[in-house]
């Protein structure tokens, strides 16, 4: 938001936080703007390639977006992900989540009131209805958790559906472990709640 529309912007450390590099431009939207309040997210892949996904704001549609960067400052052309378009002349606040594999993007993310999987050959799925998606790439494969009337949603690799996370909490956050399991953390009303997911 430094000047007219928002723009997405990125800084690293190579010293675990201690310093920052000065901030490079990622991606300016040839509309004027992306989504305002969507989150980016970001990952680095087993190569130290940088990746940031986000929602852009292009021709009335708040679709998910994203590149890539060797060097984390010259970042390739951003790729749009899904083969559907979410026509809103406002912003969802939901900006979805990404994991990398040997080069290749899983990513899941809301589109009006459902959440979609697209899997590394591009071919978009709905998982189910809800918001706020997270998803982790761990052993058995990818997790999926995301909210839906006040309780949460769990996808399980090769799941045929989705079971209940827990039946009260929002904004789920997954992480792959270690030992290639996954922690499950979200909030109920004014506590984080914790659980690890085989």
């Amino acid at each position: 938001m430094r000047t007219a529309g928002a723009r997405l912007y990125g800084s690293s450390s190579r010293d675990g936080g201690l310093t920052w590099s000065k901030n490079v431009p990622i991606y300016s939207s040839p509309g004027g703007t992306i989504c305002q309040c969507c989150h980016p997210a970001l990952s680095i892949d087993e190569t130290g390639r940088v990746w940031v996904m986000w929602r852009n704001a292009l021709d009335g549609s708040r679709d998910l977006y994203i590149t890539n960067s060797v060097d984390g400052v010259h970042f390739e052309t951003a790729q749009r992900l899904g083969a559907g378009t979410w026509k809103i002349n406002a912003c969802p606040m939901d900006g979805g989540g990404f994991a990398i594999e040997k080069g290749l993007v899983t990513s899941a993310w809301r589109r009006e009131e459902d959440v979609f999987l697209t899997d590394p050959d591009g071919a978009e799925r709905r998982v189910g209805a809800g918001k706020d998606v997270a998803l982790a790439r761990a052993k058995r494969g990818t997790y999926l958790a995301w909210t839906k009337s006040g309780a949460i949603e769990l996808l399980k690799p090769n799941a045929a559906a989705a079971e209940p996370l827990t039946p009260k909490g929002g904004f789920a956050t997954l992480l792959t472990l270690p030992d290639g399991s996954v922690l499950a953390a979200w909030e109920t009303g004014e506590t984080v709640e914790t659980k690890r997911i085989d």
